[in-house]
């Protein structure tokens, strides 16, 4: 990681690439473990949900004959429990230990940047107004995004490669369909988080104008106070956040709509499971 990623900040998509690189090189062991985990912990709890229907048939329908049967179940689904919190604790534990690592990590090459300018031609190149919001909220808002990707998306993309490989034992065919429906909702997938990502970036420049403004004039209010008030320049602000409102509410409406998709794709792959465990016990 060089100074390229400091400087190259307000491009948005750049940086992002940028910081996305330097993760996968520097972390991907704890990425890996961490992915390990997670696919234990969705399997997991598939595999309780593929064995209570049955747990419960056998208990319904109990004999002599099927005592060995409920034993083995109930071994099953206690030591699946007991993988399904382990695995979610170590999931938990890693991903907070990776994103306050890599939070650090930046943190601290970005403070040794700033650092080493030593020529008015290098402190050209950079917006002061901005330094706290890049180095802190930009870092957190990133680091919080990791959290969800890791809670939320990487567990759907499991959860659907886990479904895939339970769908095969019953048949391959029915695993080939919906194989190729994951494929086509992954590719949809990209495409709103990318069109999300295009408008982030404009909200949040809105937002590093209204900062610096405020910023800016609280900094100089004790020239104005007594003298020329409206020179503070409340109609210039009060454009900034109207147009950041607008842009914020389009955001959002994006935003919601996007998380609308994601929990009908959810449901459907919810019912799925279910409909094939109905009919497979």
């Amino acid at each position: 990681m060089d100074e390229k990623i400091y400087y190259t900040y307000p491009a948005g998509n750049i940086e992002m690439k940028i910081l996305i690189k330097y993760m996968l090189r520097e972390y991907w062991k704890i990425l890996t473990l961490i992915v390990i985990f997670m696919f234990i912990y969705t399997y997991c709890q598939i595999e309780i949900i593929s064995d209570l229907p049955i747990l419960m048939l056998v208990i319904k329908e109990y004999t002599i004959e099927l005592q060995s049967l409920l034993e083995m179940r109930l071994l099953t689904i206690f030591i699946t429990l007991i993988l399904l919190v382990i695995s979610s604790g170590i999931v938990s534990y890693l991903s907070v230990r990776f994103t306050s690592d890599f939070g650090y990590d930046i943190r601290e090459k970005l403070f040794d940047i700033y650092a080493s300018m030593d020529s008015m031609d290098e402190f050209d190149k950079i917006a002061f107004s901005g330094l706290m919001t890049r180095t802190v909220r930009g870092i957190a808002s990133f680091q919080a995004a990791l959290m969800t990707f890791i809670k939320k998306v990487l567990f759907v993309l499991l959860l659907t490669i886990s479904i895939i490989i339970g769908l095969y034992d019953i048949d391959p065919m029915v695993s080939l369909i919906f194989t190729l429906f994951a494929l086509i909702f992954l590719n949809i997938f990209i495409y709103k988080l990318r069109s999300l990502a295009i408008s982030y970036y404009p909200v949040k420049k809105i937002l590093g104008k209204i900062n610096r403004r405020f910023r800016d004039k609280i900094m100089v209010i004790n020239l104005f106070k007594q003298y020329n008030k409206e020179k503070l320049g409340e109609n210039g602000f009060k454009s900034v956040t109207d147009e950041s409102y607008h842009k914020g509410y389009r955001f959002q409406y994006k935003l919601n709509i996007f998380l609308v998709f994601i929990t009908v794709m959810n449901t459907i792959l919810i019912l799925i499971i279910s409909y094939f465990i109905t009919n497979f016990s």
